[in-house]
């Protein structure tokens, strides 16, 4: 499956582009301490990644606010031998190796299609969602369709029409 896409499909990872159903707050704790388990060797001083003043991260017994913040974004963290460490997006199979101490920014270093920091109709990334969620602060549709069962059909059938106008269409198609 995976070699069948190439290289720039955004597909080629397996992650869904789109949210069928939303998580449950467990779920998401339960993927994001998924991500730190890999993270216990990392030192507050190994790692610096800017967290926006405006975002509230739940908390991590053992773990720190940065290493929360990145595996909220699909981040991997892990030390494989001294000096550096090892960063990979559970999302976007986006892999990378920095050297301790430098600053790492956890949103630009995903591929520009990977689906955790996609945007939805209202401007939210899914990381975001996720946090609002875990934190019981999701109020992002308003109204009287908030929450219904046809504004989230409605949403995942409007999320796969914008995905497949990217799509290439042959000539034996047509």
């Amino acid at each position: 499956m995976v070699t069948a896409h190439r290289t720039t499909c955004k597909l080629r990872t397996g992650a869904p582009p789109f949210r069928l159903t939303e998580p449950t707050s467990k779920e998401i704790m339960e993927a994001i301490q998924g991500r730190l388990s890999d993270a216990k060797l990392v030192n507050d001083d190994d790692l610096r990644a800017d967290i926006p003043s405006n975002i509230n991260l739940p908390k991590v017994e053992g773990h720190s606010e940065q290493l929360v913040y990145l595996s909220a974004l699909g981040w991997n963290v892990s030390k494989p031998k001294r000096g550096s460490l090892q960063l990979g997006c559970e999302f976007c199979a986006r892999a990378l190796h920095i050297r301790c101490g430098n600053k790492f920014d956890p949103i630009h270093e995903h591929e520009r299609w990977c689906p955790q920091i996609d945007c939805d109709d209202h401007g939210e990334p899914v990381w975001q969602q996720d946090i609002n969620i875990v934190l019981n602060t999701k109020n992002r549709v308003s109204g009287r369709y908030a929450g219904s069962q046809i504004y989230k059909e409605v949403y995942a059938h409007t999320r796969r029409i914008i995905d497949s106008q990217s799509a290439i269409i042959t000539p034996n198609y047509v």
